[in-house]
């Protein structure tokens, strides 16, 4: 007569014993469960509607009993995908970044080309209107164009300048913050994926010690049944 510890490991050594691998289980989850459930009509009615769950349905499936092997297993996996597709924003605005900032490059050299042929064409005035206009009204004409000469001239120092700082500090600040962010994100990550298979691996241990705990004691019963029986 057994105990009622005894009929309870009985029971877990029933439940589905997944592989250690974390990369077999991970491909056998994809594949949506065993062999044995493609066999016949029914079974592979069954298996098509496990290949459709996702990974977060069979975590609510699990959900009642959190520390199964199968709900570690399944965490894990969707931890992964997590991760994933994390990566994948990152990247994602990444390459917007990396998109946007040369079109504002482009617009500043824009600017500053404009500025410069205004300030080629305004020269040019100045030029032809100090040979061709003498007395006061000339001279006043001549001062006007000069004072917008160096207004166009400061504008032009100014998006130079702008350009400059863009190029040499901003673009060099934000690609730096783009990256920090990439990194301590991937840090935190791969921590908590660590963290998790280190967790996933002292489960595996315990359940080896239980299994063969368990063996030990069902072959001393044997064992013990045996000798009572060579007595009777």
């Amino acid at each position: 007569m057994t105990s009622s510890s005894d009929k309870e490991e009985e029971e877990e050594e029933e439940e589905s014993t997944y592989p250690h691998s974390h990369s077999h289980y991970h491909q056998k989850e994809i594949n949506g469960g065993t062999k044995e459930e493609g066999k016949g009509k029914g079974g592979r009615e069954e298996g098509e509607k496990e290949r459709n769950n996702t990974v977060d349905d069979q975590l609510t499936t699990t959900q009642k009993n959190k520390y199964s092997h199968r709900h570690v297993h399944l965490t894990y996996i969707y931890l992964l995908q997590t991760f994933g597709e994390l990566m994948g924003h990152i990247e994602d605005s990444i390459m917007t970044s990396v998109e946007i900032l040369p079109s504002i490059g482009e617009q500043i050299m824009s600017r500053y080309d404009d500025l410069k042929k205004q300030s080629n064409a305004v020269s040019k005035v100045i030029n032809e209107l100090k040979k061709g206009i003498s007395g006061r009204e000339g001279v006043g004409t001549i001062k006007k164009q000069e004072h917008e000469f160096s207004l166009q001239t400061y504008k032009l120092q100014g998006t130079a300048r702008e350009c400059h700082h863009y190029r040499h500090q901003e673009m060099t600040q934000e690609y730096q913050k783009i990256l920090r962010g990439l990194k301590n994100n991937t840090k935190e990550y791969v921590e908590l994926c660590q963290a998790i298979l280190g967790e996933y691996d002292r489960l595996n241990r315990r359940k080896e010690h239980k299994e063969k705990e368990l063996l030990t004691r069902k072959l001393n019963h044997i064992s013990k049944h045996e000798k009572e029986k060579k007595k009777n």
